[in-house]
């Protein structure tokens, strides 16, 4: 079990109502990403509810699971989720001032083809 960047957000909470899709990445650094762009080697950095974390499976993809143990996405899925970016101020930025967005809602895979 791998731990993910996490807030302190939990199903309940006042939510932030932006919506992001993108693919779930992972970049040279380790860092698990959404690329909003199929052309684009960046990403927007994801900050989870509280409790997510991360695992391989046997074939070495990670997936991401929420506080109860449910799979909810694995690298290379396509998905959206509802919550918000904060201020370049906010600590939570990340140190090479990379968009942060902090999720608050349950991740949604995304069928591309259907739509």
């Amino acid at each position: 079990m791998n731990t993910l960047p996490t807030s302190s957000w939990k199903p309940g909470d006042a939510v932030m109502l932006a919506y992001l899709t993108g693919t779930l990445a992972l970049t040279d650094t380790g860092a698990l990403v959404a690329r909003t762009s199929p052309n684009s080697s960046a990403g927007v950095l994801l900050v989870w509810p509280y409790g997510y974390y991360t695992a391989r499976d046997s074939r070495g993809v990670i997936h991401i699971y929420d506080a109860t143990g449910t799979d909810l996405l694995s690298v290379g899925d396509d998905f959206s989720v509802a919550g918000g970016f904060l201020s370049q101020e906010d600590p939570g930025v990340g140190a090479d001032q990379t968009p942060t967005f902090y999720v608050n809602s349950t991740p949604q895979k995304v069928n591309k083809s259907a739509q």
